[in-house]
């Protein structure tokens, strides 16, 4: 029992870097004010589309596509390397190809820190996400004074004071839409992250069992020509 718990525990130890590194990534995702600011101005950014037409030409909606395509992809990037890393412990180059099963540390802990360090970036983000939201109480508050804002300077545009209450109001609701954002952009991250973790655990299984055949394909042909006599 106890020898299988070191085995356990050293398979944390021989990922110690990963696991620095991922816990590191998530925390700057999650703790430091300025990047909650950045969290905050991305949904606000992504609230205020919905106040803009929603077409081509419109350079507002492809620089928030963009900006959201990077976030993405790094975050991909990011736990992809992080398991990666992880997955060149899986075989013991010194074994004769016998793997992790036979070495000092239990291939299934191996597997269970891998892909924990994989979708430990996409929980951190999605934390991040949540963290910056604010209270449903203090986002009344922000419409209020969203809409006390817009009613006038519309007004001082000249816009009609019967409809400048309800377009105020409407306008307000739309800005303040960046906390609903905030928490389902925190929703999707994690189920995101749950996805990767799934699709990496399935690329495992799938393949180990892709590399049966080729090797059983080697040893059957280097058979089959040193059986055939020399012409």
């Amino acid at each position: 029992m106890r020898k299988h718990i070191e085995r356990v525990f050293s398979a944390f130890e021989v990922n110690l870097i990963p696991i620095i590194v991922a816990v590191l990534a998530s925390f700057v995702l999650v703790a430091p004010a300025q990047f909650m600011e950045i969290h905050r101005a991305f949904a606000q950014r992504l609230a205020a589309l919905q106040t803009q037409p929603m077409t081509s030409s419109n350079p507002e909606l492809w620089s928030a596509i963009t900006t959201s395509l990077y976030m993405l992809g790094g975050l991909i990037a990011l736990s992809i390397l992080l398991w990666l890393s992880c997955r060149a412990n899986f075989d013991d180059p010194n074994s004769d190809g016998r793997g992790a099963a036979e070495s000092n540390v239990a291939p299934g802990a191996l597997r269970f820190v891998s892909l924990s360090l994989a979708g430990l970036p996409f929980l951190g983000m999605a934390f991040g996400f949540y963290a910056a939201s604010s209270s449903f109480g203090a986002v009344d508050e922000i419409k209020k004074l969203l809409t006390k804002i817009k009613e006038s300077i519309l007004l001082d545009t000249g816009f009609d004071p019967a409809l400048a209450p309800a377009a105020a109001a409407d306008w307000a609701e739309k800005m303040a839409s960046y906390n609903i954002i905030l928490l389902g952009g925190a929703i999707v991250f994690v189920l995101l992250g749950l996805l990767l973790v799934s699709s990496l655990g399935m690329f495992i299984v799938a393949a180990r069992s892709l590399n049966i055949a080729p090797h059983t394909d080697h040893i059957f042909w280097r058979n089959f020509w040193r059986t055939q006599p020399l012409v």
